[in-house]
């Protein structure tokens, strides 16, 4: 091999070796941002479960108290008393 060809090796593989190097590195910072996005993934499911959960809570809460107000205003209404509007 000429002394050319053994420069050109040697900085052929300096360049591949320094790829190899930044390519390890940028797969671990990838897996480090996959695990963050799926704590994060997981705690927003946690939350929107929650949430559900309170809303269907409310919704079971909400009909008994709609259906108690009604009554009241026609109870109210049938003895000739106002209705007091509730804000």
């Amino acid at each position: 091999m000429s002394e050319a060809a053994q420069i050109l090796v040697i900085i052929l593989s300096s360049a591949l070796a320094i790829f190899l190097v930044l390519s390890i590195v940028l797969v671990v910072k990838l897996i480090k941002l996959t695990n963050q996005i799926n704590k994060t993934a997981r705690s927003l499911q946690h939350t929107s479960e929650t949430i559900e959960e309170m809303v269907a809570s409310f919704s079971h809460l909400a009909s008994p108290l709609a259906v108690i107000k009604l009554v009241r205003n026609l109870y109210l209404k049938f003895k000739g008393k106002e209705i007091e509007e509730d804000e």
